[in-house]
């Protein structure tokens, strides 16, 4: 089981700009999610297994959401990374690092 299902459990969640949170949906569950809906997706999982799109949607939407701060669409970068990397690496046994797009393993922090 992952240790955090859901990304506003991830610690500093509270912290980030409510622009930045909005990006993950309503009362910061999926359903509804600006980020999940637009690429078509219901599960975090969903969204982690599809982060070569669902990226560039949430920095997308941050961007709107935050009039174009460089600071906030970061974060909401490596909130979303950040997540779905333990998300997978959790679901998948592998602990706590994962294999990034070059097939290298790394290590997962969760620091926003």
């Amino acid at each position: 089981m992952p240790q955090f299902t859901e990304p506003y459990q991830v610690p500093g969640f509270y912290s980030l700009n409510s622009c930045v949170q909005g990006v993950f949906g309503g009362q910061f569950g999926l359903e509804g999610s600006y980020l999940g809906s637009d690429i078509g997706c219901n599960t975090w999982g969903c969204v982690c297994n599809s982060l070569d799109r669902a990226g560039p949607v949430g920095a997308s939407l941050a961007s709107k959401a935050c009039t174009g701060r460089a600071t906030d669409i970061a974060a909401e970068t490596s909130l979303l990374t950040n997540f779905c990397l333990q998300l997978q690496a959790t679901s998948t046994g592998i602990g706590s690092s994962a294999t990034n797009t070059n097939g290298k393993r790394v290590p997962v922090s969760l620091h926003v």
